[in-house]
């Protein structure tokens, strides 16, 4: 059974998401070892759905625009700190 999608809006600079994308993006970068980089296992938890299309729709989801942008942005600050 799938959650309901919150619909708040969080606004940044250049885009707009709403708090479960955004929960998404912060569970795939910032996860730990259960959840850091594991798209489908993510996108499940934060959405909480269950469809045999599961991986193909994680991976449209994680091709929009704004939600890479969001993504590339909580990223920056820890490819930083590995490279010092």
């Amino acid at each position: 059974m799938a959650k309901k999608i919150e619909q708040e809006v969080i606004e940044d600079s250049e885009m707009t998401l709403t708090v479960d994308e955004d929960a998404f993006c912060q569970l795939y970068v910032c996860g730990g070892v259960s959840y850091a980089g594991q798209l489908v296992k993510s996108y499940k938890e934060v959405f909480g759905e269950d469809y045999k299309d599961l991986t193909l729709r994680a991976r449209k989801f994680v091709g929009q625009p704004h939600i890479m942008a969001r993504i590339k942005e909580l990223y920056e600050p820890i490819q930083n700190e590995v490279e010092v």
